[in-house]
């Protein structure tokens, strides 16, 4: 009966001490998500100020819009310049993104889809004279959206 007690208390004092180290290392921090690094690092790009807007769509489906006035950490601040509403939107809340910064002319999307991207392909390949400046419109956009017009227009025609 010794020995046994004695092999359990030797057991018990074995596993305490292995797992002592087990015990002391504390749980670190969650480190960011592939999505959430991705649209931080795209939030830094475009920059913050009167001339870096963006519109986000939530996963709770709702849309934001204005300028990014502050670049935290774990998040950043919208203004809407119409109504002066601010929000803090969290880059995990983050489904799709959309922004430009009008003074240096970066853009950012993340979570378009393949529909936006053939835009982009097409806005490139499409010949013709290319406006300079903000990027946001220009003829090669109003060519596209004019032949696509047409196309859904021959389309709707046949169906109908």
């Amino acid at each position: 009966m010794k020995r046994a007690l004695g092999r359990i208390v030797a057991v018990v004092v074995i596993q305490s001490i292995l797992c002592a180290d087990a015990l002391a290392i504390r749980s670190n921090p969650p480190l960011q998500t592939a999505p959430a690094a991705k649209i931080s690092t795209l939030i830094s790009k475009l920059g913050s100020g009167n001339d870096a807007l963006i519109a986000v769509l939530l996963a709770n489906r709702t849309a934001v819009k204005g300028y990014v006035a502050e670049i935290a950490p774990e998040s950043f601040l919208i203004i809407d310049p119409t109504t002066g509403d601010s929000n803090r939107v969290a880059y995990t809340q983050i489904n799709r993104l959309q922004g430009v910064n009008l003074d240096t002319g970066v853009q950012v999307s993340h979570g378009l889809g393949i529909r936006s991207k053939l835009v982009k392909v097409l806005t490139v390949m499409v010949p013709g004279r290319h406006v300079q400046g903000n990027h946001l419109f220009g003829v090669s956009t109003l060519l596209i959206g004019i032949i696509l017009g047409i196309i859904l227009a021959i389309v709707l025609a046949k169906t109908l």
